[in-house]
């Protein structure tokens, strides 16, 4: 969940009750942040929800931490901070055409090397400012 930098009325999902939260209609991010209390405005992208949380129109956005550590590497003066992680994970795939279980296998075992010898963390952390292989 990100807020603005200077909130720190927002320290758990509870608290999002009674407040402002800018959504996508469809996420399940916005499920998130109802099911919590708060009052959606619906918006059509991140960007929209990260800008209205800047704006102080909103009081914060649930939303993927992938796409919004993104979004603060390439906007590190907005302002905003990541108040509260959802207990709620959403796991991150990769797709292959059928029939090409050689390459998935292959694919795997880059990736469990890469794990295991610390590069993955080491490219989370350079693009993403955080460890995200968890």
């Amino acid at each position: 969940m990100v807020t603005r930098a200077d909130n720190d009325s927002i320290k758990s999902f509870a608290d999002l009750k009674g407040k402002k939260s800018a959504q996508s209609a469809t996420s399940n991010w916005s499920k998130d942040a109802r099911d919590n209390g708060a009052i959606i405005v619906t918006v059509d992208s991140l960007a929209q929800n990260l800008e209205l949380v800047k704006q102080g129109r909103v009081d914060a956005t649930v939303n993927d931490k992938i796409a919004v550590l993104d979004y603060f590497k390439q906007h590190p003066e907005a302002g905003l901070k990541i108040a509260v992680e959802s207990p709620n994970k959403i796991p991150t795939g990769f797709a292959f055409l059928k029939g090409e279980e050689p390459l998935v296998e292959q694919f795997n075992q880059a990736l469990d090397e890469l794990r295991k010898d610390g590069t993955l963390k080491q490219l989370s952390i350079e693009w993403f400012g955080d460890d995200i292989t968890q």
